[in-house]
């Protein structure tokens, strides 16, 4: 590879020289600077460790009740892996995966939303066990919505809001139809951040039934509903009369 410089502040007495070669001879300089010039240098030999049998277990794609895990091993065989997670205030109840010695991810589902969990994660060859990976994850919150509410500024249109609970939504949809089924229902699928919107074009006098959820990750949450009528419409009749 090749050779790396780092410029260091005076104030610095050290340095982590990271992304090096596993089981590697390196040799370091060190030399200052003083008024434009070099000092004399001095050096030092130093080898990395050997690559451990697994490392870099990552935890991603958290939702309120699964994550995923990944980790890297050398190249080596496994028999399997084994995925030990446990609820962090309940250490001593385990959940329990044996894997293929050819997988390098799996999910864990079925988990508590809003919990933290301790994740371990070993090989074994030949009945032998390797040093195991740790990591902590806690679950998002469970996607809840808040009550939708609808209102009629105007015999054609319905006005919509609605709040959330808890959780993470990528989106939303709003099924609208009318409840004696004369016209065929409405579907509107929105962004994440919108809470509000104004459904035009519907029937005056008449009651619509009016359904809400939310996606998160992918699934979709329970629904919430109301009901709302629009207004009336009104028609005025001017009489012209003639006088002679």
């Amino acid at each position: 590879m090749e050779p790396k410089e780092y410029n260091i502040s005076h104030n610095d007495k050290s340095i982590n020289v990271r992304e090096l070669r596993p089981s590697t001879d390196y040799i370091a300089y060190l030399y200052g600077t003083y008024k434009g010039s070099r000092t004399s240098a001095v050096s030092i030999v130093a080898s990395t460790a050997e690559e451990p049998d697994l490392s870099r277990l990552v935890v991603s794609n958290i939702t309120s009740d699964r994550f995923f895990l990944s980790w890297r091993t050398r190249e080596k065989p496994f028999d399997n892996f084994i995925v030990e997670v446990r609820e962090s205030a309940l250490p001593s109840q385990a959940m329990g995966r044996a894997l293929p010695g050819d997988v390098r991810s799996t999910v864990m589902a079925g988990l508590k939303a809003s919990t933290s969990y301790n994740i371990k994660l070993y090989a074994s060859t030949g009945g032998q066990n390797t040093h195991p990976l740790f990591a902590v994850a806690s679950t998002e919150d469970l996607p809840q919505l808040g009550p939708i509410a609808a209102s009629s500024a105007s015999p054609h249109n319905l006005s919509l809001s609605w709040s959330t609970v808890s959780g993470h939504f990528d989106g939303f949809v709003i099924r609208v139809s009318d409840s004696e089924q004369q016209s065929d229902p409405l579907e509107f699928r929105l962004p994440g951040e919108i809470r509000n919107i104004t459904v035009s074009n519907l029937m005056d006098a008449t009651g619509y039934d009016i359904e809400l959820y939310g996606i998160s990750h992918g699934r979709h949450t329970p629904s919430v509903l109301t009901h709302a009528v629009t207004g009336t419409m009104y028609f005025t009749h001017i009489f012209n009369s003639h006088h002679s």
